[in-house]
């Protein structure tokens, strides 16, 4: 695989391919998915030094919705204690 066959979906410019996994029936898969885009005039571009994040799991669309629901219900009971209402 080259980096020819992915592009960036904001600016067009190729994007190298890089290797990510998850987890199928208790294995890990690789999984082959476009780069980021390292054009610098691109709004997808790279982050600024030193916002990189650290080394490790990358969160899934799942588990941003897990956060998001764990956070709403927690909402929910602030404003049930705050109103009186259960």
């Amino acid at each position: 695989m080259d980096s020819g066959e992915y592009a960036c979906p904001v600016c067009g410019q190729p994007v190298d391919t890089v290797v990510r996994r998850h987890k199928t029936l208790g294995a890990w898969v690789p999984a082959w998915v476009p780069g980021p885009c390292r054009n610098p005039r691109c709004a997808a571009g790279p982050e600024e030094p030193g916002t990189a994040r650290a080394a490790g799991p990358r969160e899934t669309d799942r588990d941003t919705q897990d956060r998001q629901d764990r956070q709403d219900r927690q909402q929910h009971r602030d404003r049930q204690k705050i109103t009186g209402h259960h």
